[in-house]
């Protein structure tokens, strides 16, 4: 559904760019899935299209956004962020989740559990170390938020925007992460908790300030 999304969106954006010949797009390496899923179908529609990929951090893209260098961007925002004036189209809700290595006690001392209540982290899980996003990243916010409310400050060993690099540390014993539900759900190398309530980000697709959206061609 999200890649319909982008889909529709960039073609009801082509006859704004018609005289660029391409569309410069921006993502966080955790939205690339998301890009390549939708480029197949993409250039099929319009070949003479050149799309330009930018992969940077959440703060370059938003910088490169206002300033006016990007016509598309994949971001993710929270609850407590403003939602951009410029024009947006949701994409997906994401679930985040806590991943363990499957040989921790926490996991071995419960087999069937699955969801866990936030206050976890700063009880059963308070020896633990931890991996976080980098500093303005969406996750990073939530972490920050999470443990300021809880107020408890955890021993963070590693700061990190790559999920797959992420979750190989952690299953190398180096602490728990705050990971995407849907990238670990069925990742027998780790345990996977959701919370309860659950802990989610919204992904958006930005459109470049000046844009006027027109009907897909």
């Amino acid at each position: 559904q999200a890649v319909v999304k982008i889909q529709d969106a960039a073609q009801a954006r082509i006859a704004a760019l018609k005289d660029e010949g391409s569309i410069r797009l921006g993502s966080s390496a955790w939205g690339l899935d998301l890009v390549v899923d939708t480029l197949p179908a993409f250039k099929e529609r319009f070949p003479a299209f050149t799309v330009r990929i930018y992969e940077n951090r959440y703060a370059e893209t938003k910088a490169m956004m206002r300033a006016g260098t990007l016509d598309l961007a994949i971001i993710a925002v929270t609850e407590d962020d403003d939602l951009p004036a410029q024009g947006y189209t949701p994409l997906c809700q994401e679930e985040l989740s806590l991943i363990l290595p499957v040989d921790h006690p926490f996991c071995t001392a419960a087999p069937g559990r699955t969801h866990i209540t936030v206050d976890v982290l700063s009880h059963e899980l308070g020896g633990v170390s931890y991996l976080f996003s980098d500093v303005g990243s969406t996750i990073r916010k939530i972490e920050e938020k999470i443990f300021e409310n809880l107020m408890f400050r955890p021993n963070v060993v590693c700061e990190m925007n790559r999920d797959d690099f992420t979750r190989r540390m952690v299953i190398n014993g180096m602490g728990a992460a705050f990971i995407p539900w849907a990238a670990v759900r069925q990742d027998p190398a780790v345990r996977a908790f959701r919370f309860d309530p659950p802990v989610v980000r919204q992904d958006i697709l930005v459109f470049r300030k000046g844009i006027e959206k027109t009907e897909p061609l």
